[in-house]
């Protein structure tokens, strides 16, 4: 599921946007005086406001959040009275999680008590549930996120950070603990928990993996391509096959959108870019043992430069040959079997249908 930092500029509208969330589970976000509907494009959006193009693009991925994503809501204390902001720093130093139940939406804002200038540019709406609000310092977790929030100043930020990812999965699992100590453990919580759930969790893998032996090649690249694009990465090519060997299945941007390191790479001059390395991925299907999983190995080290990129090397069975383990630390080449790739699967929430 998505991860987002979801900044407000409350203005004077502080209490208002907190009340919507209290009372009707509604979370809002500025720039939405009447007329700008994201879902009638950027055109009309463009009309209403300064350098509307910019304001659209920044808010944009509010259209693409759905139900289970988690929102990231910095300066808001959900848990304290209505009315207190202005004489207490406590809301500066809190933020509150939320979870997707309904993607967006388009209404005005009930302005009774507020001025119109102000409250009617509240109209993009997104359906929440209120996880709850932890202030900056209560743990390492909460350190964690917050020393975070600066890398995230637009209004709207998609995030991949797996530290920043992490820390509010734990503090999401640590407020549902303490609300309920016997809740049943979903399967996510089953696979961190510990050593005594081994079992249970070997037997969860193998059923995705019973599930994805199950599929055609073309199934499983399109579920490698979305765990990577998940995490922020681009596919920019697919099944290169030169005829005398060389495979790659699937090709990715080495670096996510939001890192320094591809900012750099786009200010670089032509010469440099070929320098850059790009992910090659070669996926195979196979069950229990594969006698042959050297080949894919192989498919990639023939490919025209291969050295120069990273390679990466899935297979469905359980375990590599001893043969490819070694072929593959001489030449550099990552090895995923299948249990490593349904793990993946699961950390990142990518559905395979048996959930």
């Amino acid at each position: 599921m998505g991860f987002y930092v979801f900044r407000i500029d409350y203005g004077a509208c502080y209490d208002l946007i907190k009340k919507e969330l209290q009372e009707h589970k509604v979370l809002r976000q500025g720039w939405g005086c009447d007329g700008t509907d994201l879902r009638n494009g950027e055109d009309i959006f463009a009309r209403t406001y300064d350098d509307g193009e910019r304001r659209y693009r920044i808010i944009r991925p509010m259209l693409d959040m759905k139900p289970g994503d988690t929102l990231i809501i910095p300066k808001l204390n959900i848990d304290s009275p209505l009315g207190d902001w202005e004489t207490s720093d406590e809301w500066a130093n809190t933020f509150t999680i939320v979870r997707c139940t309904e993607g967006y939406s388009f209404a005005p804002i009930s302005t009774e008590g507020y001025r119109d200038d102000e409250s009617n540019d509240f109209g993009h709406m997104i359906g929440v549930e209120l996880i709850g609000s932890f202030s900056y310092g209560l743990n390492d977790s909460s350190k964690t996120v917050s020393a975070k929030f600066k890398a995230y100043r637009k209004a709207v930020n998609n995030v991949h950070n797996e530290d920043f990812i992490e820390a509010a999965e734990s503090l999401i699992a640590e407020k549902k603990t303490d609300s309920d100590t016997h809740a049943v453990k979903t399967p996510l919580e089953v696979l961190s928990a510990s050593k005594q759930v081994i079992d249970a969790r070997n037997d969860y893998l193998m059923n995705i993996i019973g599930v994805i032996n199950g599929w055609e090649a073309k199934q499983l690249e399109r579920i490698i391509e979305e765990l990577f694009t998940r995490c922020g990465y681009r596919c920019i090519n697919s099944n290169i096959y030169d005829g005398q060997g060389a495979d790659v299945d699937l090709v990715f941007e080495s670096f996510t959108d939001n890192t320094l390191l591809k900012s750099i790479s786009e200010l670089s001059s032509e010469l440099s870019r070929e320098l850059v390395p790009v992910i090659h991925v070669q996926a195979k299907n196979k069950r229990g043992i594969d006698d042959n999983d050297i080949e894919g190995a192989f498919q990639l080290v023939r490919t025209e430069g291969y050295e120069k990129q990273i390679n990466i090397l899935i297979n469905m069975t359980q375990e590599f040959s001893g043969e490819t383990k070694k072929y593959a630390a001489e030449k550099g080449i990552i090895l995923i079997n299948g249990f490593d790739f349904a793990s993946l699967l699961v950390k990142y929430g990518i559905d395979t249908n048996i959930l």
